[in-house]
């Protein structure tokens, strides 16, 4: 179940709410603190959400990339080329930056690799260590900080 994003609180019906000039997923009591938005994304495919949801970009990708060009004897210039991209692309990628999701898919395709991969178990389990502040929490903290006789 998701989390609103200024409270904390579990969220029934999602809602999107434009606070302060950023958009915020809120719950029902959150939404009035800003103006509602509603949008229509366009539906996203079944292989992309199972990709987001349970696979991470690999911590190593930029290596993985390196080694495979090499394997298959393509200078950065040529892999650029074959995947109709700037040389500085893969110069960056191979340096561990992150890219688009899109681009890191189409070298990782084209050179035959997984650039993502399963995130350890626990690594992103809710409630281990410590709690994490929401938005709510740090405007009550700065409401608590300034003083109050300007």
């Amino acid at each position: 179940m998701a989390e609103c994003e200024v409270c904390g609180n579990s969220i029934v019906r999602e809602r999107k709410s434009m606070i302060e000039g950023a958009v915020f997923t809120v719950c029902d009591d959150c939404v009035g603190l800003g103006d509602e938005v509603s949008s229509i994304r366009p539906a996203r495919k079944a292989h992309e959400r199972v990709l987001e949801q349970d696979y991470a970009l690999a911590a190593d990708f930029g290596r993985r990339i390196r080694l495979a060009r090499e394997m298959v004897g393509l200078s950065q210039e040529e892999l650029a080329s074959k995947i109709s991209e700037k040389e500085s692309v893969i110069r960056h990628v191979e340096h561990n930056n992150e890219l688009a999701e899109r681009t890191m898919k189409k070298i990782g395709h084209f050179l035959g690799i997984s650039l993502y991969e399963k995130p350890e178990e626990g690594a992103f389990k809710k409630g281990s260590g410590a709690p994490a502040l929401t938005l709510g929490d740090v405007a009550e903290l700065k409401r608590k900080s300034v003083p109050r006789n300007l």
